[in-house]
């Protein structure tokens, strides 16, 4: 990978979010010149600072929604690649600030479309989605990019609908299109991520506290994958002539597409501390009771398949919550990067 991006000038939005770091921290060590943005209250700030952080180039504080800041800060700089992160990701918060949740998704995908198309004529741009954008009847069927876009909840539905724009500039500028790919993705855990309302950040913050886990869908299953997996992908994608004006999913095998609950009972095996884990049926939110991603497609075209097993992914991460605080959550990314990522 270092051939591709060594010395290239890189702008990654939502820079500093879970999968931002972990994709600016492997540019870096590849030699590229990183450029990244994002919130102040990003919840990374619990184990380092982007804006004091080696691993960006240039870091700014930069609301995805607010075009003329970004217009103002990055129209001279010409870059050669652009990964889209930036995202309101969390499913239980979009069913409370579902405008909110759309103005990010799907307005600050088409401010950076724009800059993208009037700044910078030589950019190769990736778009990152989800795993939720297909209709989901929960027939148990792995989804195929072929398969009906739909949303059945808000989140989805933002990420359906910013895919829907991207389509449409597509459809007016070959140009655009001939240099962009979608990647759909999800079901991420990894060392680092802090987000709310997330499983596997519950399950340590219920294991460090001493507290009962509770989960809300014990038998759902989903494509669990690490955050390695994902950067590895994206940086695959971006730089392969034959995934342009494309989507593609990005997901595991068959082998790790497993219920809640197995995977949670598959990390307590780690240590002899296992956290105590109760079912929570007051929320009726609506999710997917079954999502799996047909990664053929990526893999057929020699691009990208999976390599890292599930129990390989759970050692990982509970070396690195375990041991962030004393060793360094941004040292332990960069020793997992290469152990498994770098060449």
């Amino acid at each position: 990978m270092t051939d591709y991006f060594l010395n290239k000038n890189i702008l990654i939005t939502g820079a500093n979010g879970f999968t931002g770091t972990w994709l600016s921290v492997y540019l870096t060590m590849m030699g590229a010149c990183v450029y990244g943005f994002g919130k102040k209250d990003c919840h990374t700030n619990k184990f380092y600072s982007a804006s004091n952080s080696e691993i960006f180039y240039d870091f700014d504080i930069l609301n995805i929604n607010n075009s003329s800041k970004l217009r103002e800060k990055y129209t001279e700089i010409k870059f050669d690649f652009i990964f889209h992160l930036a995202a309101q990701p969390l499913v239980l918060n979009a069913y409370i600030q579902p405008g909110s949740t759309m103005r990010t998704n799907v307005t600050g995908t088409i401010n950076l479309i724009d800059f993208i198309i009037e700044t910078q004529p030589m950019s190769k741009n990736l778009f990152v989605t989800t795993d939720k954008v297909y209709f989901n009847s929960n027939t148990g069927s792995a989804f195929s990019e072929r398969d009906r876009l739909w949303g059945n909840e808000p989140y989805a539905s933002s990420k359906v609908a910013m895919e829907a724009v991207i389509e449409g500039y597509f459809q007016s500028d070959q140009a655009f299109k001939n240099r962009s790919v979608i990647a759909r993705a999800g079901n991420i855990f990894g060392g680092g991520d802090f987000s709310q309302n997330r499983l596997i950040v519950d399950y340590f913050s219920a294991k460090n506290s001493s507290k009962q886990l509770l989960i809300r869908q014990p038998n759902a299953i989903r494509p669990w994958q690490h955050i390695i997996e994902v950067i590895d992908a994206y940086c695959k994608l971006i730089i392969n002539d034959k995934s342009n004006g494309s989507a593609f999913n990005i997901g595991p095998d068959e082998d790790n597409c497993i219920s809640v609950i197995d995977l949670l009972l598959l990390f307590n095996k780690y240590d002899s501390d296992p956290v105590e884990i109760l079912y929570d049926t007051s929320l009726k939110k609506y999710e997917s009771k079954y999502l799996s991603l047909d990664n053929k497609k990526i893999k057929n075209k020699n691009i990208w398949s999976p390599s890292i097993s599930l129990e390989q992914a759970i050692d990982i991460t509970c070396y690195w919550y375990e041991n962030y605080q004393t060793i360094g959550g941004i040292r332990i990314i960069k020793d997992q990067l290469k152990e498994l990522l770098c060449d």
